[in-house]
């Protein structure tokens, strides 16, 4: 087939994509940032988690930026997961379980300090944040004990989902 015949079949088509494509207005992309309502309070959740790993997400301020992804690299080589720095299903699954068995030693803290956080069932219920709460507003034991250390730590790592809790 020479040049002007394969010009002829093919140039109304280039035509027809190049009008259309010209025709139609720019497709808005959301902005790389900050996630939206509860993607942010989910990432908060996943931040304090690493957080209380010793994982150093940076801030717990709902953004996934390069620190908490870096974060998430960190732990998912710990755990064994495919280590790519994203909240794939497997290390979603894996950060939630950390989670309740941070809450359980909580949950045993508190009651080895005298307070009432309900059952050891790794929830993060309303007996468990008025445990908590408590403890946050009666003054910090002197010297400090093995077990208001870990609930100190645990409460800067949690912070942010227990301010928003009832």
């Amino acid at each position: 087939m020479n040049f002007w015949r394969y010009a002829q079949l093919t140039l109304p088509s280039y035509l027809l994509v190049t009008v259309a494509f010209a025709q139609t207005p720019a497709t808005p992309t959301a902005p790389a940032g900050p996630a939206r309502g509860a993607d942010r309070q989910h990432v908060r959740e996943v931040q304090g988690t690493l957080e209380a790993l010793a994982l150093d997400p940076g801030p717990v301020d709902g953004v996934m930026g390069p620190r908490t992804r870096a974060a998430l690299t960190r732990f998912q080589q710990r755990e064994g997961l495919s280590a790519t720095g994203t909240l794939d299903e497997q290390t979603r699954a894996r950060l939630a379980a950390r989670k309740q068995q941070h809450v359980v030693e909580l949950q045993k803290a508190l009651k080895s300090m005298g307070l009432d956080p309900g059952p050891d069932d790794g929830m993060m219920g309303p007996r468990t944040r008025a445990a908590l709460l408590d403890y946050a507003k009666a003054p910090a034991p002197s010297p400090a004990t093995p077990a208001s250390q870990l609930v100190d730590r645990f409460k800067r790592a949690y912070d942010a989902s227990l301010a928003q809790s009832p």
